[in-house]
């Protein structure tokens, strides 16, 4: 194997790693783009996470503010989005301003979903002084009207509710607004109600929302009536709310209620069969029509019908209110099959996902193996070439050495002696002599158990039989050089000097001492500190001008 092929291996090994990191960012990204107008898209994009413990910090914040965004655009229940509360804590840190917007409203009405209603009103405060601080006027505005109404449903009576919608309005006019005012707050006048309604209906047919302007003059009526039991009042209101010609059952349905109040049972049955014509064409239309309306109606229509013939007929009611059950009986059980039919799907996808985790793992563990395993062959392969080299090499050294030490030549007889008589320790001038032969087998496998350090050489020799010749040969070399600098010399770095005053080569002095070229480096290093030689100073020739000084 290769360096390439190694490369190659670890990073496939980094990517199939990391991918799930990559993978889950991306979901989240593509999720957050498009929660605002797609959210249906968005949760099914998040079902790619098999769980939310897999992510940390901001991933995980990011996923419970995409998941609780994606239920309140729909509209739906937020009694388990337990993560928006982490997700409004951690982007209080990160001053996102743009999720803050979303979070503290999502937050309050998750706790108002929990029946937790201390905790939600605190998070509408606290996101009303936020809003103040990064002066979004359109946002304390929007949670002051937000607050109210939570205060209005938890307590119609509350005033509580009326003065959050009165500070809304120092932040932003809305038509809603004051209409809230109206609603929110009993404990205002005549005079004020016909303010706010006036407000109310003006910024309304300002903005040509003339469906708006018909609602809040229905209820209007419908406050002044009940509250005052000002009805011709009331009716002038209902009429200037027909007069929008708006296709709402509302104002129609109020006046029928009015004129039953007042005893006028020919207006009141008008009114009833103009409310049932825009029912029917609203169910003609496709529109849907709540049971209360429903009900309300079939409640005019006995009232009349009693009226007129002193029988009170509530059959239809009964029978209506049947239909309503079983239809949401029906729904019930849609609802139970499709909740069943989703868990069994989301369980084969966990299920499924689980074995894509599985088999990436068993993948991970596979090629892990292989890249262990060719890490392995690499660097053992490395270190065999390494080693026949190192042997190659040391075979050249010996065969040298033996080839000088057997010459027969005239010059350097001294030297060559020596040689011979430290080849002869190894073994090896022996053989020579016994078969002088360029095949000779035995010497080649001594030469090659040497070489490959099969035999202790350097326990072969034996320098006590040595140094005698070396201070023959060498004009008492071994001597001089015990008698000077025995006291500073190590045994090891004496037979070193000897070895180079015989002019050994260091991959000589290699082969015959078996130790590394760097430790013979670092030994005559040490010689030359400990005999303060210079470092490009001949070692033999320092101690031979010593000797002779």
């Amino acid at each position: 194997m290769n360096q390439a092929h190694f490369l190659y291996i670890l990073i496939l090994f980094v990517l199939l790693n990391s991918c799930n990191k990559i993978s889950y960012k991306e979901i989240l990204c593509l999720a957050e783009n498009i929660v605002s107008q797609q959210p249906d898209s968005a949760l099914t994009l998040l079902r790619e996470i098999p769980s939310s413990r897999s992510l940390k910090d901001k991933e995980l914040a990011q996923y419970g503010w995409i998941k609780s965004q994606a239920h309140y655009n729909k509209n739906q229940s937020l009694i388990d989005d337990t993560l928006v509360v982490y997700s409004l804590d951690y982007y209080k840190v990160q001053n996102d301003t743009s999720k803050l917007r979303s979070l503290y409203e999502i937050a309050a009405k998750y706790y108002y979903a929990q029946k937790d209603y201390v905790n939600s009103d605190r998070i509408w405060e606290e996101g009303i002084e936020w809003a103040k601080s990064v002066k979004d006027s359109t946002s304390v505005a929007r949670f002051y009207v937000q607050r109210a109404n939570t205060l209005h449903r938890l307590n119609p009576h509350s005033t509580d509710a009326g003065e959050a919608v009165r500070n809304s309005l120092q932040y932003k006019e809305n038509a809603g607004t004051y209409y809230n005012i109206v609603i929110g707050d009993r404990s205002i006048g005549e005079d004020s109600i016909r303010y706010f309604l006036q407000k109310s209906v003006e910024i309304a047919l300002q903005n040509k929302d003339t469906t708006a302007a018909a609602f809040y003059l229905r209820n209007i009526a419908s406050v002044m009536a009940e509250r005052f039991g000002k009805y011709n009042e009331a009716k002038e209101i209902l009429w200037q709310a027909m007069s929008f010609q708006t296709p709402s059952q509302v104002p129609t349905l109020e006046m029928t209620y009015i004129c039953l109040d007042l005893g006028e049972i020919d207006s009141a049955e008008y009114y009833l069969n103009k409310t049932k014509e825009v029912l029917n064409l609203s169910k003609l239309q496709g529109y849907h029509v709540t049971s209360p309306g429903e009900n309300s109606v079939a409640l005019a229509q006995a009232v009349i019908d009693y009226s007129r013939n002193k029988k009170l007929n509530a059959r239809d009611i009964g029978r209506y209110n049947d239909s309503v059950f079983f239809a949401m009986n029906d729904q019930y059980k849609d609802l139970q099959a499709k909740t069943e039919t989703k868990y069994n799907l989301e369980k084969e996808n966990m299920q499924l996902t689980i074995n894509q985790q599985q088999l990436k793992l068993w993948l991970m563990a596979v090629l892990m193996l292989i890249l262990i395993i060719g890490i392995v062959v690499f660097f053992y392969i490395r270190s065999r070439k390494r080693k026949l080299l190192e042997v190659e090499e040391n075979m050249e050294a010996l065969d040298r050495l033996l080839k000088e030490a057997t010459e027969n030549t005239e010059a350097d007889n001294d030297s060559r002696f020596f040689k011979k008589i430290l080849l002869q320790q190894l073994g090896l001038i022996k053989l020579v002599a016994a078969v002088p032969t360029s095949g000779n087998q035995e010497l080649l496998r001594q030469m090659s158990e040497i070489s490959n350090r099969d035999i202790p050489a350097d326990t072969l020799l034996a320098w006590d039989d040595l140094y005698p010749i070396v201070d023959s040969v060498y004009n008492n070399f071994h001597s001089d050089l015990t008698s000077c600098y025995g006291n500073v010399l190590i045994e090891k770095e004496i037979q070193l000097c000897c070895l180079l005053c015989a002019g050994f080569s260091t991959k000589e002095i290699q082969v015959v001492t078996q130790q590394s070229i760097p430790t013979i480096y670092q030994r005559k290093t040490t010689i030359r500190k400990k005999l303060r030689i210079g470092e490009k100073e001949d070692i033999i020739t320092f101690l031979n001008r010593q000797f002779q000084g």
